[in-house]
């Protein structure tokens, strides 16, 4: 069976829609997905579709259905549901199997004597019009398919009521839904709503995969296999049809080309998943997103599967129904993995409802011109694929932030690995690479020989070194404390008030103690403030020099520049000087060191030129006393010094009580 068109007008928020299914030129259904806001009508229109399937149904079981208890209807009738300012709201669904057409009639008016009205009420649509004048209610199929043909096609859909159940949701009918197989004369056998089928989906692949097939093979007398298998026959389990039908949608949603399963017994029943990119001990333990994607590929098989015996996908045929499909989805599950579930099922007319872009670029991509895109509430098809050019390249830019955060794992993870080659050594992670380069030089010139401690740089992603590298490694160890023995210590710079929780669980900031204790061997300070700055909250490790020295040029006559040498509108405080800072707001009157690595440049009035020298440049002249760095004072360095060695003091004295 397969839905042919429908027509809707004055429903709900839908002023006037009219669509026709279409078929590719291999006689393929072309799917129809409808788009649109919240209240837009989408779900609406399911609710007709498969109100209509169920009336078809009960043309042939009568009021033996699972669907509904009883005589009830599906969808309730309301006449709120009119639209508003209009009197009358018409429903008309048609759909075919074979040769047979059968069509459903839904139509509401708050004054029948004034139906004349409205123009799409055609002739002959009312065939009961005493009923329909009394009560203003008028629903009703034509045409009938035999019971026997029911076996020929399948129809489900998924719902998303697992939040709320819809105004038009007749509550008579809510119960637990069965699933399984029903050997009742005159009776369907299956139930189209499905909800809730984690557990019915579970039970019938443990039984899929109990009824494993085997064969009989000989070793023979190979001198590469052991001797005690020579000459042996052993059993092998082969795939059945089946599991392989399941095999292969597990692979195409993954888009592994390798997928198994773990051998499956009575006495422990669990259906584990193994992939690349997947691997779970028992299906229960898959997210929501992939549960709810294999579950529908699943749930299409095992309804085929129950009147079928061996079969492909292609031969799968009927109506498949999903609202809300992109739910629980990831961006990339919803881009790829769903339109290639669907194109498994090439004869199946899906039918769904989605507010991802995503997902509607990818179906954009995998179906081209076979697929229609309807926009609720005015079924205006969409035809431009690039209005969802933006939506690409947000999920490129998405996953690439992902795979930067990969990236910045994997440096962690070399970092702690590191840590557990160091047994009683002292490291101090520092924000930068200066850093490390001028606390060396400092301890080479200050005579700091008894000090054993190791200065090393916290690494990031694409040599992006700063306080949140510093504070993932923290973290790392924090929860993981058996990582290393070695003392640990987090320095920080001044200028972001960074806060971390102490070894109580407290939080704790930086800039108003010493230092912080944050579990066995771990620590974390920021450096104190040298040469009384005022400006304490602005302080890197350049300030321990005075400003003279910071101002430094080196033999190009180039040097660092602070924020404060500039006026607001980023001349140079200094008219002799032909400077422009390109960007003075960010460190007006301020004492910070203009960042050249961030891009940011001294240049002439005319914005040509650069005259300034990186922090980096500067460590490195200052490391190997190059002309005019050769003379530096590095005694405010002894406050950052007196500091490591309270820690190293405080790890000792708890070591020692240990």
């Amino acid at each position: 069976m397969y839905f042919q068109s429908f027509e809707i007008n004055n429903y709900g928020s839908i002023n006037s829609v009219r669509y026709s299914f279409r078929f590719n030129g291999k006689g393929n259904p072309v799917p129809l997905v409808l788009i649109g806001q919240n209240g837009s009508g989408k779900t609406l229109v399911l609710s007709n579709l498969v109100d209509a399937l169920i009336e078809f149904k009960r043309q042939v079981f009568h009021n033996n259905l699972l669907e509904v208890n009883e005589s009830n209807y599906f969808k309730i009738g309301s006449k709120n549901y009119i639209r508003k300012g209009t009197n009358t709201s018409r429903v008309v669904i048609k759909a075919t199997h074979e040769k047979q057409e059968l069509k459903y009639i839904d139509i509401m008016s708050l004054d029948t004597l004034k139906i004349k009205e409205d123009a799409f009420v055609l002739a002959g649509d009312i065939k009961e019009t005493d009923s329909f004048n009394e009560n203003g209610f008028y629903k009703k199929t034509e045409g009938k398919i035999k019971g026997k043909d029911y076996s020929e096609f399948i129809n489900l859909y998924f719902p998303a009521d697992r939040f709320y159940l819809p105004l038009w949701y007749n509550n008579e009918n809510y119960k637990r839904i069965n699933y399984e197989k029903q050997f009742r004369t005159g009776k369907p056998e299956t139930n189209m709503i499905k909800s809730d089928i984690l557990s019915n989906i579970k039970n019938w692949l443990v039984n899929i995969y109990l009824q494993s097939s085997y064969r009989i093979v000989s070793l023979g007398d190979s001198p590469s296999l052991p001797e005690e298998l020579r000459g042996k026959t052993i059993s092998v389990q082969d795939e059945t049809h089946i599991q392989q039908l399941i095999s292969n949608v597990f692979r195409v949603i993954l888009g592994n080309n390798s997928f198994s399963h773990d051998p499956i017994n009575r006495k422990a029943p669990m259906v584990s998943l193994n992939a690349s990119s997947l691997f779970c001990r028992d299906i229960d333990q898959l997210s929501e997103g992939q549960m709810g994607l294999f579950a529908i590929a699943l749930s299409i098989i095992k309804e085929w599967d129950i009147d079928h015996g061996d079969f492909s996908l292609e031969d799968i045929i009927g109506t498949v129904i999903i609202d809300e499909a992109d739910l629980g989805l990831h961006i990339d599950f919803a881009h790829d993995a769903f339109p290639r579930m669907m194109q498994l099922f090439p004869n199946v007319q899906f039918i769904i409802t989605t507010h991802s872009p995503f997902m509607i670029s990818g179906m954009l991509e995998s179906y081209g011109d076979d697929i229609d895109i309807i926009e609720m509430p005015d079924g205006i098809k969409i035809v431009d694929v690039e209005l969802f050019a933006e939506m690409r390249r947000a999920r490129e830019v998405f996953n690439a932030g992902i795979e930067k955060h990969k990236k910045e794992i994997v440096e962690l993870e070399k970092e702690l690995s590191h840590l557990r080659t160091l047994n009683n050594q002292v490291l101090v992670y520092t924000e930068g690479e200066t850093d490390a380069i001028l606390l060396k030089k400092a301890m080479k010139e200050l005579g700091e020989t008894d000090l054993e401690v190791s200065f090393q740089p916290a690494t990031s992603i694409n040599g992006n070194k700063n306080e949140s590298a510093i504070k993932k490694l923290l973290l790392a160890i924090q929860s993981n404390p058996s990582i290393s023995n070695s003392v640990v210590i987090g320095m920080f710079d001044r200028d972001v008030k960074e806060t971390v929780i102490d070894s109580t669980g407290r939080k704790a900031e930086l800039n108003q103690i010493d230092f912080v204790k944050m579990g066995n061997h771990l620590y974390a300070f920021a450096i104190p403030v040298p040469h009384d700055r005022p400006e304490e909250d602005q302080v890197s490790i350049e300030h321990f020099f005075t400003d003279e020295e910071i101002k430094t040029p080196n033999e190009e006559g180039k040097r660092l520049f602070i924020g404060k040498e500039f006026r607001k509108n980023g001349n140079h405080i200094d008219d002799t000087l032909d400077y422009n800072y390109i960007n003075a707001r960010k460190y007006y009157g301020t004492i910070k060191i203009i960042e050249h690595e961030q891009e940011a440049y001294v240049t002439d009035r005319k914005g040509n030129g650069d005259y300034s020298l990186s922090k980096r440049r500067f460590a490195e002249a200052v490391r190997d006393d190059r002309p005019n760095f050769n003379d530096f004072d590095f005694s405010e360095f002894n406050k950052i010094f007196d500091i490591i060695k309270k820690i190293i003091e405080d790890a000792h004295l708890a070591a020692e009580e240990a």
